[in-house]
């Protein structure tokens, strides 16, 4: 990750076209052309910014970051995720200009698998596993009204560049139900990991928050 930093933070946007493949981009063209907004929700891992990026390149672009305390790494993460069509919200911060920007048919790049601790979550099946998981991808789907696309960053083999990979829209989502929607984004993102598991950020610790009585994964 350290490595790549550089190609993230820096690469021209013929950089990023002659390296980084996308694949399935008519899922997100299509919502494009018809104006609606799509929330790409990206699983973790190790290429995701690379994804984020390249989508900001090509594209009117939003995401959520949390700030650095390291002020000098915080702003020059800022003005390189700026540096195309790309604009980061804090994601303390006020968010409906967010929310209205994918109304109007941005694209956001959201990365919902995450442990949100024990008062904020919903336990969802993950591989199997009852998982503390963020509600919030149901709520964004219902307050935008924008098609929900699942993205994975893969690293092509012997660094020769790296793909995006887009899938089927969710069909049916949001329902409203927090505890169905959290089940569908953790089955979907349980998915792209099965294609690429070696490449998932599992020092994330994913399953560290457990439910009441349950014992403890680390």
């Amino acid at each position: 990750m350290f490595l790549r930093s550089g190609f993230v933070w820096w690469g021209t946007k013929k950089a990023f076209d002659q390296r980084i493949t996308f694949t399935n981009e008519h899922y997100l063209a299509n919502a494009n052309d018809e104006g609606r907004g799509v929330i790409l929700f990206a699983p973790h891992f190790v290429a995701m910014e690379v994804a984020g990026m390249y989508v900001s390149s090509r594209y009117p672009s939003v995401s959520i970051y949390q700030n650095n305390r390291n002020k000098v790494l915080d702003k020059l993460m800022l003005q390189a995720s700026g540096r195309f069509c790309g604009k980061m919200f804090e994601r303390k911060s006020e968010l409906r200009i967010l929310i209205r920007s994918i109304r109007d048919g941005m694209v956001c790049y959201y990365l919902p698998d995450q442990d949100p601790g024990p008062r904020r979550a919903v336990f969802a099946p993950f591989f199997n596993v009852s998982t503390a998981t963020w509600p919030v991808l149901g709520r964004m789907g219902r307050m935008t009204r924008a098609v929900v696309v699942p993205s994975t960053a893969r690293i092509v083999d012997g660094g020769r560049g790296f793909e995006v990979i887009l899938d089927p829209p969710l069909e049916n989502f949001p329902t409203g139900d927090k505890q169905l929607d959290s089940e569908t984004m953790n089955r979907a993102i349980e998915q792209c990991v099965r294609r690429l598991p070696d490449q998932y950020f599992w020092v994330h610790k994913r399953f560290k928050t457990r439910p009441p009585g349950s014992e403890a994964f680390y």
